[in-house]
């Protein structure tokens, strides 16, 4: 490699390898790269299958995070697919019972079906463990009642 920058080896790499995976992350992320470490941040590339030394996929995220929201809003799609174990977190803060919609997308393709009502008290916080084995694309919350909620996914 000499003395190209990154900047012409990601190029090279784009064009002759075009099914190498990029990782990158921030130091003290806590993911283990390969390529070379900087004060800053490092990279990996590799092929999609030398992902799996890494272990499992996992994640989470979600949402709504503290966000006002009016009744009969959804949320954004948040994607589901390729973890073993999903909880869902939701919390609001209405004086009132909040009902929560999970909406399911099997096939990515746009078609949205109710999988469960959550139901969660005044002010309250409620959790609900998919089955083991549970898979969909994407997923989605609608709301029932204006208020400030949470909805926050953990998969592992």
């Amino acid at each position: 490699m000499g003395n190209q920058s990154r900047k012409e080896i990601r190029k090279e790499r784009q064009a002759f390898w075009p099914q190498v995976f990029l990782c990158c992350r921030s130091i003290g992320s806590g993911i283990l790269c390969r390529a070379h470490d900087h004060a800053w941040n490092t990279e990996w590339f590799g092929s999609i299958d030398e992902i799996w030394q890494f272990g499992k996929p996992q994640g989470w995220g979600g949402p709504w995070w503290k966000e006002n929201v009016k009744a009969g809003d959804v949320s954004d799609p948040f994607l589901m697919t390729g973890f073993d174990k999903k909880v869902v977190h939701i919390g609001h803060d209405a004086d009132k019972t909040v009902r929560f919609t999970v909406e399911v997308d099997f096939l990515s393709n746009g078609t949205w079906k109710t999988y469960e009502n959550i139901p969660v008290d005044a002010g309250g916080y409620a959790h609900h463990v998919f089955p083991s084995g549970f898979s969909a694309h994407w997923v989605r919350v609608r709301v029932d009642t204006g208020c400030r909620v949470t909805v926050y996914f953990v998969y592992t």
